[in-house]
């Protein structure tokens, strides 16, 4: 008995086991629930913060709400050490969103001011809000967004919707497989659009995400493939 309590112990100590888990979401307020289901579609690692491992080995991927946003660790064990190191993981995670999305960000201009991010007074600003990538053109419309950011996240979704629509590769819903028709679903997942053929499907899309962005993310690679193979001039 002896020998197994202390091995629990060496277990704990080292992070493979731990009597004070990560909250399995029973616990969660309303608000942190809200958080979550903000910042995972875009929540830009695969590997827990403190491991480094992958986020499901083992049982997990486990959800935190730290100061605000979204942790993801791989086991109970990690949770303490990701609260106390919270800042810095906080960064670590800016960075790989910024990192993510930098490339696909859907505007030449400002949206809060509407200046061209190349006019000689501009210092464009890039930041992130949750698990978004944001450029603006000065600190002072940083403020202006940090103010009302619902408003402008609106017009954000709304362009990147916009740019994705013009060469969406896909003619039938991920998850019914049946034509998307005239009036198709349309919003986005993270920074990804998702077009369903009615609101029947976005149920079956929430319960497992993952199956039909894997879908979608195949069809826009061959349709870049394919469209790569038509630009290659032949050779004589």
């Amino acid at each position: 008995m002896k020998m197994l309590i202390r091995t629990l112990l060496l277990l704990c100590a080292t992070g493979l086991l731990s009597f004070n888990g990560v909250d399995d979401g029973s616990k969660l307020s309303p608000a942190e629930r809200e958080i979550i289901k903000t910042e995972l579609p875009s929540y830009p690692l695969t590997t827990c913060l403190v491991s480094k491992r992958a986020l499901d080995s083992g049982d997990g991927p486990f959800d935190l709400v730290v100061n605000g946003h979204l942790f993801r660790v791989c086991c109970p064990g990690c949770e303490d050490a990701a609260k106390a190191k919270a800042e810095e993981l906080r960064a670590a995670i800016e960075r790989a969103v910024i990192s993510a999305q930098r490339a696909h960000w859907p505007f030449k201009k400002c949206p809060v001011s509407g200046e061209s991010y190349d006019e000689s007074e501009s210092q464009p600003v890039e930041f992130v809000h949750g698990t978004r990538y944001i450029k603006l053109c000065c600190k002072s419309c940083v403020s202006a967004f940090e103010y009302g950011p619902e408003v402008f996240m609106k017009e954000i979704d709304a362009a990147y919707i916009a740019e994705q629509l013009k060469g969406y590769p896909l003619k039938t819903c991920p998850i019914s497989g049946k034509p998307l028709g005239e009036k198709p679903v349309d919003f986005l997942y993270g920074t990804t659009l998702v077009r369903l053929c009615c609101k029947g499907c976005k149920e079956s899309f929430d319960a497992d995400p993952k199956a039909s962005l894997k879908k979608i993310q195949q069809a826009w690679v061959k349709a870049h493939r394919e469209s790569a193979e038509r630009s290659t001039p032949e050779k004589d």
